[in-house]
């Protein structure tokens, strides 16, 4: 009885003694995701003596046409991470340590086993699909390094190797719609123009989220809480800096938020649907257990956001007073139309 009463007092201290380290590790592990977050959010280059936040380094990207400033700008932005690497470093094995606790080889194995098949699977699936993509992409790559070639040379765009990246209108190239004007169709009909709409029809920040929210009333939800209007972040803040990329969350007992920089542009109009995409459908799964609150799997909610901005079509401006009948572009003007949204989205 004594041998047992010892044993079982000495497993209950290892565990405690497990529990004791796995607590430290999630304060620093907190401690260390907030500090990179914080850094990020901070982070300048100064530039023609100014220093300048990502959202002003981005216009720079999106709006110049001079190589030799596109570049200076693109490096720039990439010397605020150096300093966050020994942290980042210390959260991969704080990360890693834990996925294997809950028997994963590593944090890459556990997320990618969020999708109802094993694994390894995944990875095979998203290559099956890549596959699909990739003949479009080549040809929309080839195209745009082509008209790039015209608008700069041979120096700055060979026509056989890889765009450089400062090229593409993107901080991270990651779409190129701001280069739309340089590798447009030859006959280029006229499209529409939201920035435009949104400042004529004199559209605040408030107002765009509030045509977001009448999107999804509109499909039969119910409006957001007062309490979404009271405590999400719409506009940045003047007094600190803050992490601008768009975010949607659910932070229980029928709070919802949307943390965003808002621009008052087309790009931002189609953000703010597929955030409250979010919103809405974290909303419409608040009575369910806890379990069954997430997405159907990691991907679901962006692509029910994604699927939901793809609404915003001449159609629906005309329906929403943005835009006139009689503005609504006619077949001609369909290959522009897909041009932007490969630009954007292949």
């Amino acid at each position: 009885g004594l041998m047992s009463h010892n044993a079982s007092e000495a497993t209950e201290f290892e565990a405690r003694k497990i529990d004791t380290e796995a607590r430290g590790l999630a304060k620093e592990l907190a401690s260390i995701m907030t500090s990179l977050n914080s850094t990020y959010g901070k982070g300048k280059f100064t530039y023609k003596g100014e220093a300048l936040p990502l959202g002003e380094l981005s216009k720079i990207i999106a709006n110049s046409r001079d190589p030799e400033e596109l570049q200076t700008v693109w490096e720039g932005w990439r010397t605020v991470a150096p300093p966050m690497k020994a942290d980042y470093a210390k959260m991969v094995t704080i990360i890693n340590e834990g996925s294997k606790e809950l028997g994963y080889a590593d944090t890459g194995v556990l997320w990618k086993a969020g999708y109802d098949m094993p694994a390894d699977d995944f990875t095979v699936e998203a290559d099956r699909l890549w596959s699909q993509v990739k003949p479009l992409y080549d040809e929309l790559h080839c195209h745009v390094r082509a008209k790039l070639n015209e608008e700069y040379g041979d120096k700055v765009v060979p026509l056989d190797q890889p765009i450089r990246a400062d090229l593409l209108g993107n901080m991270w190239a990651q779409s190129w719609g701001n280069i739309y004007d340089i590798v447009k169709p030859e006959n280029d009909a006229p499209t529409v123009d939201i920035t435009e709409l949104l400042a004529k029809a004199q559209y605040d920040e408030i107002k765009m989220v509030k045509t977001g929210e009448s999107f999804f009333t509109s499909l039969g939800f119910d409006p957001l809480p007062e309490t979404f209007w009271e405590r999400s972040l719409f506009v940045k803040p003047k007094d600190r800096e803050v992490v601008c990329h768009a975010s949607a969350w659910d932070l229980g007992y029928d709070d919802y938020r949307i943390k965003m920089c808002i621009k008052k542009d087309g790009e931002d109009f189609s953000t703010i649907h597929h955030e409250l995409g979010h919103n809405f459908y974290q909303r419409a799964y608040r009575d369910q257990s806890i379990y069954y609150r997430t997405g159907a799997n990691d991907g679901f909610h962006e692509a029910i956001g994604d699927m939901i901005a793809l609404s915003i079509t001449p159609e629906y401006l005309v329906e929403i007073g943005l835009l006139s009948p009689d503005e609504v572009p006619g077949s001609d003007a369909d290959l522009a139309l897909l041009m932007r949204q490969a630009l954007d989205k292949v």
